[in-house]
């Protein structure tokens, strides 16, 4: 988007927010423009002007009917540029029109069911040694420009001197590709300068809100080495208890970035075929044919072989085609419904 059309465009924010704080006190205090006119000294017509957005507010109307009104209008204006700053950065950015493959306007149908709902968001750690789940919420809202606002908040495990969680906040916003059926949200936080997009699959819901879905996230690691780093999200309309093992369990296990084969040693399996549950879903001759014995190799030792580099990184490279992983790891649709299945259960 060029500087010229993004002026433009606050300009538009600020206007409609000081119009629409403008027209909620004239009702409150049951004042016409005619009034309205005689309390500012601003002629009528110029009043009709601006009020139906024909003009722009000059700093002195502004002050002026701040006064009569007893409202800040010069607040309004700015905390409209600033949240708009906070929620349109993506515009900035990527000048995406809309269009039949591209969804952006948020009256289209597209949209039913998820702008004015909020979710609790759950990842695991992107710090390696820690062995924790990350909590937090995250908010889809209308804009005055008919846009998908995005709020993210991350409870970075701190508390305030009064005991209240302190969160990194992240603002952005989401369009849904219709062939790819996927929702793509893109945000950043200012403060710590990261920019983090999620993507989960996209529903035609009607005005029904979705009540959870896995997702895929590409974001930074909270390390010290700041890692690129790709990692699954639930979000769920239902709070899940971190303290409760069985919610614990199951959040821990559909955060796992497993494909649809689950490749497990066979010293678990034997512990978990103690499991009555897990015992009466395997059959144990199923289980026999496709046992194989497997190696963890880490490649930090392999890279301090005293090898040549490249015979390191050709080696590495022969060893990483033949191991057990997939090209790629899908969310698929069973991620998804043993989420709203397990979220139907605990709901009972």
């Amino acid at each position: 988007m060029s500087e010229g059309n993004n002026t433009e465009q606050i300009l538009n924010e600020i206007n409609s927010s000081i119009v629409k704080i403008i027209n909620n006190k004239m009702n409150e205090f049951n004042l016409s423009q005619k009034t309205l006119s005689e309390k500012t000294k601003i002629s009528q017509p110029t009043i009709s002007k601006l009020l139906s957005k024909k003009a722009n507010f000059s700093t002195k109307e502004l002050i002026v009917l701040s006064d009569a009104l007893k409202i800040n209008l010069m607040n309004v204006a700015y905390k409209t540029y600033e949240n708009f700053g906070k929620q349109n950065f993506l515009y900035e950015h990527n000048n995406i029109p809309e269009s039949d493959n591209f969804v952006i306007n948020t009256t289209r149908h597209a949209f039913n069911g998820y702008i004015g709902n909020s979710y609790y968001l759950y990842y695991k750690s992107t710090i390696t040694y820690e062995e924790k789940i990350i909590e937090g919420t995250i908010e889809f809202n209308n804009t005055e420009n008919n846009r998908c606002s995005v709020k993210m908040k991350i409870f970075t495990g701190a508390l305030n001197e009064y005991g209240d969680k302190i969160y990194k906040e992240y603002y952005g916003d989401m369009i849904i590709s219709i062939p790819l059926s996927t929702c793509y949200i893109s945000l950043k936080n200012q403060k710590i300068g990261e920019i983090s997009y999620i993507m989960f699959h996209h529903m035609f819901l009607n005005n029904n809100p979705i009540k959870c879905r896995v997702g895929a996230a590409l974001t930074t690691s909270c390390s010290e080495n700041k890692r690129p780093t790709m990692h699954r999200i639930v979000l769920s309309q239902t709070a899940f208890d971190l303290n409760d093992a069985e919610d614990a369990l199951f959040l821990d296990s559909q955060l796992n970035l497993n494909g649809s084969k689950i490749v497990i040693s066979e010293q678990n399996l034997k512990q978990l075929l103690k499991d009555s549950d897990v015992e009466e879903m395997l059959d144990p001759f199923a289980i026999e044919k496709t046992k194989s014995s497997y190696y963890i190799l880490d490649e930090e030792m392999l890279l301090n072989s005293p090898m040549s580099e490249c015979d390191k990184i050709s080696a590495i490279n022969k060893i990483r085609k033949y191991s057990v992983t997939d090209d790629n790891i899908k969310i698929n649709s069973s991620a998804d419904r043993i989420l709203f299945n397990y979220i139907n259960s605990i709901n009972l």
